[in-house]
């Protein structure tokens, strides 16, 4: 094909050029650079958290807490989706990390202050997760309005790529910092990475009808009783978080999809709880390769990045999400036969890849779904979703490894993953809803929208 006929038809342009269009965006290279550089500086924060408390007490159990604070506030991201749509999203990502900037830095100046208490430890990492909540929405919703529908596979795979890069070199220097300057100031200079993702944000120019579609909607005309044409009051908030129940409950592609990914994050706790089990007792082998297995998953990770940049500019969705799905379980399956380093290390590295790939499609898959003055509330529910199911994996997860064999536990989440994934490919209703778009949805969503709304009014 000519590069005359390419330009003409931007569905065939290849996977690294676009990657360098993507990049053309001054919005989107804005947000990925300021992203860039906060990802490295959770991964610092991260680290240092988890090395004070061991200063401080040396508890396992207060590990387990912190932890637990860490994740917890995921689940508001359902409530969170309701102001996303109603407020401008620009704002509230910049808010968000101005928030988390101060409530970081808060640690470095107690301990100066000699006030840091082993409790502040929780509430810091409680506070500084809830703070966040509202952004991933925020920029997910964002992704849109700043990169061409047909990038936005590229454009989520240079997000993952950068974390994992990011987490990478974090993890590895996060130590030898620490041991250099101590572990305080790896929590401001956390706060300045915030600081840096705050500029970042604040420099991109964002129309009104990217930033707040709802917004835009109402100012020009629109519906007057749309999200953003009503005060914030309770009733007005729950109204709209059902809108967004509703719009999901109303679309049975995503009715068909959101199961899977909901299945696929429940199965995955084995491997984030079994793991050192099954380096201990299987391998018979020590630390070392566990932290090798880790970075097997992350370069994996980046790896599977990379495969959705370059294929999905060839492939269908469906064949991407559901050949990573079966791919995952085949690994989960050859991971329950193997005993040697080597093997294993060689199947996380192709699990963590078709993982990502399969994550990255279902985002890409919602980006071009849902309408955009609702994606708020539907990432929100989806986030909420999520993490709702894989706190649930990891405690079954955690009981199962006291009573069954690890080879079986693995090997069932094998079979069941390429079994769901075989069904899907082989029924055309199943496999087709992640091909659709939103124009094929739009004149359904739009009647559930109205009826929704006029209830709410009600």
């Amino acid at each position: 094909m000519s590069t005359t006929a390419r330009a003409a038809n931007p569905s065939q342009v290849g996977g690294w050029q676009r990657y360098r269009r993507v990049l053309r965006h001054r919005n989107f290279a804005l947000l990925w650079m300021g992203q860039t550089v906060s990802w490295f500086g959770d991964s610092l924060y991260f680290v240092s958290l988890l090395w004070l408390v061991q200063e401080l007490t040396g508890s396992r159990a207060l590990m387990g807490v912190v932890a637990a604070c860490r994740t917890i506030p995921a689940l508001f991201g359902l409530f969170a989706g309701v102001l996303v749509d109603r407020m401008d999203r620009r704002r509230i990502m910049m808010v968000a990390d101005t928030v988390r900037a101060c409530i970081v830095l808060s640690v470095p100046l107690l301990m100066a202050a000699g006030l840091l208490e082993t409790w502040h430890i929780p509430v810091v990492a409680f506070l500084l997760a809830a703070a966040g909540v509202p952004f991933n929405p925020s920029q997910q919703a964002v992704l849109p309005g700043i990169v061409e529908r047909e990038d936005l596979a590229q454009a989520n795979s240079l997000l993952t790529i950068s974390q994992q890069f990011a987490n990478v070199i974090g993890y590895a220097v996060a130590g030898l910092l620490i041991a250099a300057i101590g572990v305080g100031p790896m929590f401001s200079i956390d706060a300045i990475t915030f600081l840096v993702s705050v500029a970042a944000i604040w420099a991109m120019r964002l129309a009104p009808a990217v930033s707040n579609p709802a917004l835009a909607q109402a100012t020009s005309g629109g519906q007057q009783g749309g999200p953003a044409g009503r005060r914030p009051g309770g009733r007005q908030w729950w109204g709209q978080l059902q809108e967004g129940l509703h719009f999901i409950k109303s679309q049975r592609a995503m009715m068909t999809v959101i199961p899977l990914v909901m299945l696929l994050n429940f199965l995955v706790a084995p491997f984030a709880v079994l793991l050192p089990a099954w380096v201990s007792d299987i391998l018979r082998a020590g630390p070392g390769v566990f932290g090798l297995l880790q970075t097997a998953i992350t370069a994996g990770m980046i790896a599977g990045s990379l495969v959705v940049g370059l294929a999905a500019a060839r492939a269908r969705r469906s064949t991407l999400a559901l050949g990573a799905l079966g791919g995952f379980g085949l690994g989960a399956l050859l991971f329950s036969l193997s005993r040697t380093v080597a093997l294993t290390v060689a199947i996380m590295a192709a699990m963590g890849c078709a993982n990502t790939v399969a994550n990255i499609m279902f985002v890409t898959w919602a980006q071009t779904i849902v309408p955009k003055q609702m994606m708020g509330r539907v990432f929100g529910a989806l986030g909420t979703m999520s993490q709702a199911v894989s706190p649930l994996g990891q405690t079954l997860a955690g009981f199962a490894g006291q009573v069954l064999a690890l080879p079986l536990i693995y090997g069932g989440v094998g079979t069941v993953l390429v079994a769901v994934a075989a069904v899907y490919a082989a029924v055309p209703v199943l496999r087709g809803a992640f091909n659709m778009i939103e124009s094929d949805l739009s004149p359904v969503t739009q009647a559930a929208a109205r009826q929704q709304v006029a209830a709410t009014r009600e």
